[in-house]
C-alpha cells in the first residue's frame, strides 16, 4: 500500500499531517518532500498516525528531521493515534519523547496551543 498524506492547518502555524498506509524507504522521500514545503511556515507538526500501518527507520528519520528543524525555531513535533506495530517501532527506537505522543485530539490541540505560545515573540 502506498502512503497517503493529508496536511491541514490547525490554528496559527500548526499543521496536522494525517498519514495512511506505509512509511518506508520508498515512501519516506515523498513525505520528506511534502514536509519541506510545510516546515517554513509551521510552528508545530502533529502527525496523526491512525491510518499508518507500518513505519521503517527511513520513516523515523523523516520525523526526527522535522522535529529538529522545528525545535531549532522553538516549535515541536508530536504524534498521535499510533497503531500498535507503529508504536512498538517508535518505542524501541525512542525516536519521539513519550511526552509528545498523544492518545486523542484534545491532547494534540493543547500541544498546538503550547507551541504557538512558545513561538510568539
Amino acid at each position: 500500500m502506498a502512503l497517503e498524506i493529508e496536511v491541514t492547518e490547525v490554528g496559527d502555524g500548526g499543521r496536522r499531517v494525517a498519514l495512511r498506509g506505509r512509511l518506508d524507504s520508498q515512501t519516506a522521500p515523498i513525505l520528506d518532500e511534502r514536509l519541506e514545503r510545510v516546515l517554513p511556515s509551521a510552528t508545530a507538526l502533529l502527525f496523526d498516525m491512525a491510518g499508518l500501518e507500518y513505519i521503517s527507520s527511513a520513516g523515523i528519520r523523516v520525523l526526527v528531521k522535522a522535529r529538529k528543524a522545528l525545535e531549532a525555531r522553538g516549535g515541536g513535533v508530536a504524534v498521535a493515534h499510533l497503531q500498535p506495530p507503529v508504536r512498538r517501532v517508535i518505542d524501541i527506537l525512542k525516536a519521539v519523547p513519550s511526552i509528545d505522543i498523544f492518545a486523542d485530539d484534545a491532547q494534540m490541540d493543547a500541544f498546538i496551543e503550547r507551541m504557538q505560545r512558545r513561538a510568539q515573540p
